[in-house]
């Protein structure tokens, strides 16, 4: 959720929207918390989603909101001192399944992640919710090229989300390098 710049578009666009935002990093976490204090609507959640129920190493940059489970790319040197490590966490991570049982939540109207390099592992932990249908769309940010360590691309994302019924629309806020190489964009994914 970083602290709350989507959120806000949501609620926007979808004012009785039920919103649940996750960040496990507790300084942004408390940000955001406090932000929607006010908003019942508005679900802040200082957890990781991933592939796991359990806990995780999560890697810290200069800049919040680079932090990720996935290491820096070793060879990654377009993004400056966003990326500078900042030293390690251990977090909270749950399954988007097992969230969803043990909340009642039944469908998910729009499935948002900007996960940095996550996105795969946030997927795979929402199996049953794929193999029930119910999750409609799908807005990930996608890379093009490797930031993370071991970090899947637009293609894989794209291929796991084929194989559960759901087609690539377009791609949106598209981030070049200086060299003009297609690095990053935020892709949506629609269900057949």
């Amino acid at each position: 959720v970083n602290v709350g710049q989507t959120t806000r578009k949501y609620r926007k666009l979808c004012p009785k929207a039920q919103i649940y935002g996750f960040e496990p990093y507790f300084d942004v976490y408390a940000k955001y918390a406090h932000t929607f204090a006010n908003d019942s609507r508005i679900h802040p959640v200082p957890l990781a989603l991933s592939d796991t129920d359990g806990e995780a190493e999560f890697f810290l940059n200069k800049n919040h909101y680079t932090n990720s489970l996935l290491q820096n790319a070793p060879d990654y040197t377009d993004g400056g001192e966003r990326y500078i490590p900042a030293g390690t966490l251990q977090v909270s991570t749950q399954k988007l399944d097992t969230f969803c049982a043990a909340h009642d939540i039944e469908h998910i109207d729009i499935l948002k992640m900007d996960v940095q390099g996550g996105e795969l592992v946030v997927l795979k932990g929402a199996e049953d919710m794929f193999r029930r249908g119910a999750i409609d769309l799908v807005y990930a940010e996608v890379e093009f090229e490797r930031i993370y360590k071991d970090q899947p691309l637009f293609a894989d994302i794209q291929s796991f989300l084929h194989e559960r019924g759901f087609s690539h629309y377009k791609t949106y806020n598209e981030y070049t390098s200086p060299g003009g190489a297609l690095l990053s964009g935020d892709a949506l994914f629609i269900k057949k």
